[in-house]
């Protein structure tokens, strides 16, 4: 049975601290920001996304970010992490990590290098979405060069999925 957790208010994108050498994250400042933005009163945080520059962390640091934000958050609001990756095999190695360590949902964006086929992306959403029982959100970034009413119909046929718990629609910039 899948999880479900409802989500609220504002759920920033954390930035990734590390130390002033760049050396290696830093997880007091990651834990600070936490705390800082609990008590900014945000309804969740979401580490490692594109403001955390995930393409640029490990999946050792990812997993690491994702742990201390945990840790950090104590329960008091839901941690939902972006947990997409290249592969689905590493997507779901990130997302199952993400459950385990206590977050409330993961966030994933599609494969993003090769620009699968609508078809596979369907599929990898269904395998990651098979392997977890925690919630997930799909992150989406429409295309431009797609036609409004293309995306906005293929949009609903992924939409009409029953695994799919939310989608969260930017525009490309």
């Amino acid at each position: 049975m899948r999880k479900r957790v409802e989500l609220r208010g504002i759920l920033p994108a954390m930035v990734t601290p590390f130390t002033g050498d760049g050396a290696r994250l830093d997880e007091a400042a990651l834990a600070a920001l936490s705390d800082r933005l609990i008590a900014a009163g945000v309804g969740g945080l979401i580490p490692c996304g594109s403001t955390g520059e995930f393409v640029s962390l490990s999946h050792a640091e990812r997993r690491r970010v994702t742990e201390v934000v945990v840790e950090a958050a104590r329960g008091r609001v839901p941690v939902v992490p972006q947990t997409g990756a290249l592969t689905t095999a590493e997507t779901i190695e990130l997302s199952r990590h993400a459950e385990a360590a206590g977050a409330a949902a993961v966030m994933i964006v599609p494969p993003y290098y090769e620009a699968p086929p609508w078809e596979d992306i369907v599929q990898h959403y269904r395998a990651v979405s098979a392997a977890i029982s925690c919630s997930w959100r799909a992150k989406w970034k429409l295309v431009s060069v797609m036609s409004r009413w293309k995306c906005l119909a293929m949009l609903w046929r992924w939409i009409t999925a029953p695994t799919l718990s939310a989608m969260a629609l930017a525009p490309q910039s």
